[in-house]
């Protein structure tokens, strides 16, 4: 179950390269087109609509331009992700990558006008059939009001419907999506919403001082820790301190 609150958290997982050290330094993060995502089933939807002609019809070509930002999030307790062997693992590049902790509520607050939709996603065993009976048509007979835009809101349901589901094999990921038109970077407060930068403890030494020296250099020194791991244990403990032990 799903349990909205202020502690919650978004989490950026990824490995150490000039991309994800750019957008480090510039405080950034990087909207993807669908294609270019990790899921080979990304934008595979049917689409139904009855009437394209309908003045109320979006465009369905502004699709071509739809991009996205993956983060997992918190389900249940807050920072229950931040020591995830799953995601450590599969997104950080065991360990040797880092993860980037935002405060749900103000990254969501920061990207609201900026994205069209964002939003838990949904997992199901099949994909969504968009059936254009559920949109807004000439039809339903609604008045035009000032401030309300049909054919804006109807391009809305569409994009939640086509890429805010994914199949159920994936619910270890427990994503949130922001989607925007257009891929590349939206800035962040980084004063605001970045409330850690954890560092994998199998990071390069190279790779950990320049992620180290960046952190500092926006005076960000006490966001940084460490995802270390022990002898014999199957965990993950994020601390303050680098610790390296030989396994």
């Amino acid at each position: 179950m799903r349990r909205e609150g202020s502690n919650l958290y978004l989490y950026k997982f990824q490995r150490v390269d000039k991309y994800s050290v750019a957008n480090l330094l510039n405080t950034c993060l990087y909207f993807a087109k669908p294609a270019n995502l990790n899921d080979p089933t990304e934008s595979l939807f049917e689409l139904e609509l009855p009437n394209r002609d309908d003045k109320y019809c979006p465009d369905l070509e502004h699709f071509k331009n739809i991009a996205a930002l993956s983060m997992a999030v918190d389900m249940g307790r807050p920072y229950e992700l931040s020591d995830s062997l799953f995601h450590w693992s599969y997104y950080a590049d065991g360990l040797r990558g880092f993860c980037m902790v935002f405060d749900k509520q103000r990254l969501v607050e920061e990207f609201n006008d900026e994205t069209l939709v964002h939003d838990y996603i949904g997992y199901q065993p099949i994909s969504n059939i968009l059936i254009g009976d559920n949109l807004i048509t000439e039809e339903s007979g609604l008045e035009e009001v000032p401030g309300k835009n049909f054919k804006h809101d109807n391009f809305g349901r569409l994009v939640t419907s086509a890429y805010m589901n994914k199949p159920d094999s994936y619910a270890n990921e427990k994503e949130y999506r922001f989607i925007k038109t257009g891929d590349g970077e939206l800035k962040y407060n980084h004063l605001n919403t970045l409330r850690e930068v954890i560092i994998g403890s199998k990071m390069s030494d190279h790779d950990r001082k320049l992620l180290e020296s960046i952190i500092k250099l926006t005076g960000q020194d006490s966001k940084i820790k460490y995802a270390n791991i022990r002898k014999n244990r199957y965990r993950i403990f994020i601390e303050n301190d680098l610790v390296l032990e030989s396994i």
